[in-house]
C-alpha cells in the first residue's frame, strides 16, 4: 500500500512537471508569434507609407527639372522632402537620394541668383532716379528731443506736429525722424519749423517712399488741424527710406 501511494505521488508530479513544461512553452510561442506579427504589422505599414511618398514626390524627384524650371507647387512639394528629409522612410531615402541632392543644389544656385537680380535690380532703380538733391541721413534728434503732439480737431488720430527752430534742411532729418516717431503708416506728421516759417507735412506714400510737402507757415495753424498747411506750398519731396535719397518732384 506504501508503495502504491509513492508511486500515484511520483506519477502526480511528472504529470504537474509536463504540464508545467508544455505551458512554458506555449506562452513563448505565443510571445515569438505575437511578435513577428507586430514586425509583420510594421514593415506593412512602412511599405504602405513607402508607397505612398513615391506617388507623391516620385514623379517630380525623377523628371529631371531644376528647381529653377519646377512651377511654384512643385517647389513646394520639393521644399517638402528636402526640408524635412528625416520624416521619410528609409527606402524612400535611399531610393531617391541623388535625385534630392541634385535638385537641392540647383535649388542653392537659383536662390543665390535670384538674390543677385532683386539686389541689381534694386541698384537700377536706385540709378533710375532723377532730381536727387541730396541725403536724409541725419539724426534728427540733433535738433530737438520733443515729442510729436496730438492736433485739436484731428477726427482721425493719426496727425500730428512737431516744433523745431533751426536753419538746417529739414529734408535731411526726415528719414530719421519718420523711424523715430511714426507709430504707423498711416500717420501724418507736420513739422513746424519757426526759424524759418515753414510747415512740413510728411506722409508715407509706399513701403519705401516718404511724401514731403513744405508750405510756408500760417500763425498758430500747428493749433488746428482745419488750418494746418494752408500757406503757400513751396515744394513737393519724396524721400527714399532705401537710402535716404531726397527727390525733388516740384
Amino acid at each position: 500500500m506504501k508503495k502504491f501511494m509513492i508511486l500515484a505521488i511520483i506519477l502526480i508530479l511528472s504529470m504537474v512537471s509536463i504540464i508545467g513544461c508544455s505551458s512554458k512553452s506555449d506562452i513563448k510561442t505565443n510571445a515569438i508569434n505575437n511578435n513577428q506579427s507586430l514586425q509583420s504589422q510594421q514593415t506593412n505599414k512602412e511599405e504602405e507609407t513607402f508607397k505612398e511618398e513615391v506617388a507623391k514626390y516620385g514623379e517630380l524627384l525623377t523628371s529631371g527639372k531644376t528647381y529653377e524650371n519646377m512651377d511654384s507647387s512643385e517647389r513646394t512639394s520639393f521644399s517638402e522632402v528636402a526640408d524635412d528629409l528625416d520624416k521619410f522612410t528609409k527606402e524612400f531615402k535611399e531610393k531617391y537620394k541623388s535625385e534630392i541632392d541634385r535638385i537641392q543644389k540647383t535649388r542653392e544656385e537659383s536662390v543665390a541668383k535670384w538674390e543677385s537680380e532683386k539686389k541689381e535690380n534694386k541698384s537700377n532703380e536706385t540709378n533710375k532716379r532723377e532730381n536727387v538733391i541730396g541725403t536724409s541721413n541725419k539724426n534728427f534728434s540733433n535738433i530737438t528731443s520733443e515729442k510729436p503732439h496730438s492736433i485739436i480737431n484731428d477726427k482721425t488720430g493719426n496727425c500730428k506736429f512737431s516744433r523745431i527752430s533751426t536753419s538746417e534742411n529739414v529734408l535731411e532729418y526726415i528719414s530719421s525722424y519718420y523711424k523715430n516717431n511714426f507709430t504707423n503708416s498711416n500717420e501724418i506728421h507736420f513739422i513746424v519749423n519757426y526759424t524759418l516759417k515753414t510747415t512740413t507735412r510728411v506722409s508715407k506714400m509706399l513701403d519705401n517712399v516718404l511724401v514731403v510737402n513744405t508750405y510756408e507757415h500760417v500763425d498758430k495753424e500747428e493749433l488746428d488741424a482745419k488750418k494746418l498747411c494752408s500757406g503757400m506750398e513751396l515744394g513737393e519731396y519724396w524721400i527714399y527710406l532705401d537710402n535716404g535719397d531726397i527727390q525733388k518732384i516740384k
